[in-house]
């Protein structure tokens, strides 16, 4: 019975000691903290005017970028081709092969350097080039720019990129070539009908008569009607012919999103609250150091 006194007497006092040597480092922990921070509070203070005001600086001499939306509809090929050959264009500006990205856009090699990244998205704002769907949704060209004076250059280069791609301007030949033939179709019969509508004002006229274009069941009045009907078809296929592309601008570049010089300040404070922190870290652990001595 006494062994267990006398240990509890022990450990109580071990207890008491390793207390009592505890608050007294936090003491002295604390009191060189606070020391610290009273001796040298104006090198505190102007150290973190310095670091706001430099941290500033350097974000504000940032060049600014420009998110630009273009919206773009099509007439064949896949979404996903476009995709792939937006992807293409975003992959040289990323390995820097400027030289290559300007002959393609037709572009002078300062112009495309302003260009930060190309990247083509479908209706759903997934990504163009994993875009499996048979859809004739619009798709989006997305392009960030540090200078918008390239937003009408831009437009111009890669709608004619997309529209001359190999693929799409063989497609353009086969549907081309079918209009064609419709158009010769139409001219020849229409030649035919003028032919006839010659004979019948001759006829007409010889007989001193009109006719009624609106009267209804009358053979004469259908063949005026047709050939009017013939007309307006043959002036849409040669429309075609003439402007028909695989990619149209549906919208041009719009900016969705900006670099905010406003918000560099608030950049700099947390740079600067950053930096603070990790000096107190280290005025901490020094002063653990010091105080465990």
């Amino acid at each position: 019975m006494s062994n267990n006194t006398e240990f509890n007497e022990m450990n109580f006092s071990e207890l008491k000691s390793y207390i009592s040597s505890l608050t007294e480092f936090m003491k002295r922990f604390t009191f060189f903290i606070l020391n610290a921070l009273k001796r040298y509070r104006f090198i505190i203070v102007v150290s973190t005017v310095i670091c706001i005001s430099t941290s500033y600086y350097i974000l504000n001499k940032k060049q600014p970028v420009w998110t630009l939306r273009m919206s773009c509809i099509y007439n064949d090929n896949h979404p996903r081709v476009f995709g792939e050959m937006l992807s293409q264009l975003n992959y040289l500006i990323e390995i820097g092969n400027f030289k290559e990205l300007s002959t393609i856009l037709d572009l002078d090699i300062d112009k495309i350097k302003v260009i930060k990244s190309i990247e083509g998205k479908n209706i759903s704002l997934g990504k163009l080039d994993e875009d499996y769907s048979k859809n004739k949704d619009p798709f989006y060209i997305y392009v960030t720019l540090s200078d918008l004076s390239l937003k009408s250059l831009l437009e111009e280069r890669l709608i004619n990129y997309l529209n001359n791609n190999p693929y799409s301007l063989k497609l353009n030949i086969k549907q081309k070539e079918k209009w064609n033939s419709r158009i010769d179709f139409y001219q020849k019969q229409l030649l035919q009908i003028d032919s006839l509508k010659n004979v019948i004002r001759q006829s007409l006229l010889l007989q001193n008569t009109r006719i009624d274009l609106a009267q209804p069941n009358n053979s004469v009045v259908d063949i005026f009607k047709l050939s009017d009907s013939m007309s307006y078809f043959l002036a849409d296929y040669i429309y075609y012919v003439n402007n028909y592309t695989s990619v149209e601008k549906l919208n041009g570049f719009s900016i969705i999103q900006s670099s905010n010089r406003g918000s560099h300040i608030k950049s700099a404070i947390l740079i600067t609250v950053f930096v603070e922190c990790f000096l107190l870290l280290g005025l901490i652990l020094f002063g653990l150091i010091k105080a465990s001595k």
